[in-house]
């Protein structure tokens, strides 16, 4: 979107959890947004409004109180592009750039293999931190492992009473980890505090968290009722609904906790190089195998004895070499003895030949098949004959002795040839 242009009439901390969040998502290229005040009470929330535009990816950023805006004041904003605009931005304000909520595609998919930015924060928090951020999270997590499999009807309930066991813990973890101010003594969360306190009226409010989850009211009223049967008068459909929200809502929370140690991410990067260079060293293999030995049939001649007149193999019989392997057939001789061949166009040397079947029907129909050589197109010699059946999977495979040269080949039986492909090696 353009442009955000917003005259909504709400709380200060509303108008700026708005400018936030927008902000955060790059949900805007530019935008205008009056926050209202009652009077002379709220003034003070300017500072965080002024704190907020400093440190987001602004190019420009400004509050006026504008001509007709009695008690409001007018934020606008630009959204920078380059990287380079936002650090000199922030190098002008004089603000640290805050831990990016939304990042590219590429960005992702580097850091989940890289694990630079995970690492990176795990070693900016105290050892305590970490270890307290660990304990809380194996808590949650060894509840939503249970609910995780209750996910039927019958285990519906008992599931969302697991997934509400495994909020506090999960929550206090979150808050650990994004919020360097939160305390690491105390039993997580205060007991007059619920897990929805943290997270829309403190992580969310202060910015923390600028991005909440989806259909978070939804998990809301399935977890945060205080009597004892709610959730069990729910009906079959209403309880499998909001289990599946809340199931959605916690893996959303997980993927922002990182509760591994700094060996332990090391570690994992090493698996994730050593994985990579295994999987270059396959594909290298496999390029260089083709490279070096090429299919010397591909795309050469090819040609049958007969051809029957509602066969759905090319007319021109290049089916044969097309390097393709066809639903049907390639090739397809008329019933009766007959033969299909390919010209390699010279003299060549052999290792290999692979026959690859039909894939339709009737596979054994032409067998036993021979397998005749020739160097000059009029004298065939027989080198092998197939009795067993063989697929397009499974090709017939025919290894030549050492110094085999030709430049014809072709498959001969007495019944009817039909095949998806030749390759020559």
């Amino acid at each position: 979107m353009d442009w955000l242009l917003s005259d909504v009439v709400c709380e200060p901390p509303r108008g700026l959890a708005l400018i936030q969040g927008w902000v955060a998502r790059r949900a805007c290229r530019k935008l205008v947004v009056t926050v209202k005040f009652k009077g002379r009470e709220g003034h003070g929330i300017l500072d965080e409004l002024r704190g907020a535009l400093a440190s987001a990816p602004l190019a420009h950023a400004r509050i006026k109180h504008l001509e007709h805006n009695k008690n409001d004041v007018t934020a606008m904003g630009v959204l920078s592009r380059p990287r380079a605009e936002i650090g000199s931005f922030r190098r002008q304000m004089g603000t640290p750039s805050p831990q990016p909520v939304m990042v590219s595609r590429f960005g992702r998919v580097r850091d989940g293999y890289w694990l630079g930015g995970a690492l990176r924060r795990v070693r900016q928090r105290p050892p305590e931190r970490q270890d307290l951020i660990r304990t809380y999270y194996c808590a949650a997590v060894n509840r939503i492992a249970v609910a995780d499999q209750l996910n039927d009807e019958s285990g519906a309930v008992a599931a969302l009473i697991l997934y509400r066991e495994a909020m506090r813990p999960l929550l206090a973890a979150l808050a650990l980890s994004v919020d360097p101010e939160y305390p690491t003594v105390g039993e997580g969360l205060p007991t007059d505090v619920t897990p929805w306190d943290v997270l829309l009226l403190d992580l969310h409010r202060r910015g923390r968290l600028p991005a909440l989850p989806p259909k978070l009211e939804e998990v809301r009223a399935a977890l945060a009722t205080t009597q004892m049967l709610d959730i069990d008068r729910l009906p079959p459909q209403t309880l499998l609904d909001r289990r599946s929200a809340v199931h959605a809502t916690v893996r959303h929370l997980r993927r922002l906790i990182e509760p591994r140690t700094p060996i332990e991410l090391l570690s994992r990067r090493s698996l994730n190089v050593l994985a990579t260079i295994a999987v270059v060293a396959v594909v290298g293999f496999a390029v260089a195998t083709a490279l070096g030995h090429p299919n010397h049939a591909l795309h050469k001649p090819a040609g049958a004895s007969s051809r029957p007149p509602n066969s759905t193999a090319p007319a021109d019989s290049s089916g044969l070499t097309n390097g393709v392997i066809e639903p049907t057939y390639g090739i397809e001789t008329a019933p009766g003895p007959g033969w299909a061949g390919v010209d390699l166009l010279s003299d060549t040397e052999v290792t290999t030949v692979k026959i690859f079947n039909r894939r339709d029907e009737l596979f054994d129909a032409g067998l036993p098949l021979t397998l005749e050589t020739s160097t000059d197109g009029t004298n065939f010699t027989a080198v092998e004959t197939r009795t067993k059946p063989f697929s397009a999977t499974v090709p017939w495979v025919y290894k030549a002795p050492p110094d085999t040269h030709f430049r014809f080949l072709r498959v001969r039986s007495n019944s009817l040839v039909a095949l998806t492909e030749i390759e020559v090696y």
